[in-house]
């Protein structure tokens, strides 16, 4: 591929100019699948001063064995080398590798994740992080969903080490109804050079479909300590430490001709339902979200391409008074913080019952380095 400068892309022209090429390989049976690809890009290509770039070569592989009907196991590893063109910084290569064993039974789905990402600047000493987890995914009780997950990391950075430990629940409560809730709590703890840190998040949000005109929402955040570790040379998310309680009442009142339901119906069918799900950062690459897996805020959800949503604080979304049958979501990628992306751009299908609700969660991925 070849991007020109003067490219404008809707009403913006592009940062940088760029050229490169990819390739991918994805292969899946029923008992293995195995996915890789290279790529190189080299932006900036006129070395203009003041508008940075770099070249960056990378390879990826990664591969999943089902050694039985309910365990399975895989990994994945990727290493890049980038030379920025800016004056001023230094060239650097970086390694990630990953493994995964997962089970199910009576007792639901246990994962256990071990994974080391790794940056090695010129002239300057190795950052890592090093981390593991145990993810569990409860039987469902009364349509009553709960998971659990512990996690330790040992940050090797520049100029400090920090450890990192958290245990983390989740709660939620059946969908059939015209009440609904999703409960986390995260207990952390984070020791280094300047101390140890112990402290609790915690999130509750509910929704009450009160009768035909009202509804209610309610939404308790209290984050007070980061249980996720920043990797070293990527852009760091900044976490919001804030205790906030917000509630919301609503009265809906129509007259005169009856408003269309929201998205696409199909001819013949009657009534509608409700679509509602949470977007989050998928941190153990599973497409489930664990209860240490925090939300995405102001991120854009589309109803069968054209009807939005935002997500709230907690990554929440909803859309009330959806046709009965099939529809299809789609996140806006645009604005995804870094190093997030989408596995899978082309949607998620949702079948709405008659008077009931479906939750259809949206995973973000980690970019591979």
């Amino acid at each position: 591929f070849h991007l020109d400068p003067r490219l404008l892309w809707a009403d913006a022209q592009i940062a940088n100019d760029q050229r490169g090429f990819y390739w991918r390989i994805d292969q899946r049976a029923l008992r293995q699948s195995f996915f890789g690809g290279i790529n190189y890009t080299d932006s900036n290509l006129d070395r203009i001063a003041n508008r940075g770039g770099q070249k960056s070569a990378d390879g990826f592989a990664g591969i999943t064995l089902r050694l039985g009907r309910s365990l399975s196991t895989g990994g994945t590893l990727s290493l890049q080398a980038i030379e920025p063109h800016q004056a001023g910084s230094v060239r650097s290569k970086v390694a990630s590798g990953s493994a995964f064993v997962s089970t199910s039974g009576t007792l639901g789905s246990l994962r256990l994740d071990l994974a080391r990402y790794l940056i090695r600047p010129e002239q300057s000493a190795r950052e890592y992080v090093d981390s593991a987890g145990i993810s569990h995914e409860w039987p469902v009780l009364h349509g009553y969903s709960v998971s659990s997950a512990l996690n330790a990391s040992r940050e090797h950075g520049a100029l400090d080490i920090t450890r990192r430990q958290s245990l983390s629940l989740a709660l939620r409560s059946p969908s059939v109804s015209d009440f609904h809730w999703d409960f986390s709590l995260a207990l952390a703890r984070v020791d280094n050079s300047r101390g140890t840190e112990e402290n609790v998040n915690v999130n509750l949000s509910s929704y009450w479909q009160i009768s035909t005109n009202w509804q209610a929402t309610g939404q308790l955040i209290w984050n007070t300590i980061d249980p996720a570790p920043p990797l070293p040379g990527t852009p760091t998310e900044v976490f919001r430490r804030e205790k906030r309680l917000q509630f919301t009442l609503r009265n809906e009142r129509a007259s005169g001709t009856p408003y269309a339901a929201l998205g696409l119906g199909r001819q013949g069918q009657m009534g509608s339902g409700r679509i509602s799900g949470v977007v989050f950062f998928d941190e153990n690459g599973d497409g489930i979200r664990q209860a240490n897996e925090r939300g995405a805020a102001n991120l854009t959800v589309f109803l069968d391409g054209r009807l939005p949503a935002t997500t709230d604080g907690t990554g929440r979304f909803h859309f009330a008074s959806v046709p009965v049958g099939a529809h299809t979501l789609v996140l806006l990628a645009d604005n995804l913080p870094l190093p997030w992306t989408l596995e899978d751009e082309k949607g998620f299908n949702a079948s709405v019952p008659l008077r009931g609700e479906v939750i259809q969660d949206i995973p973000l991925s980690k970019l591979r380095p």
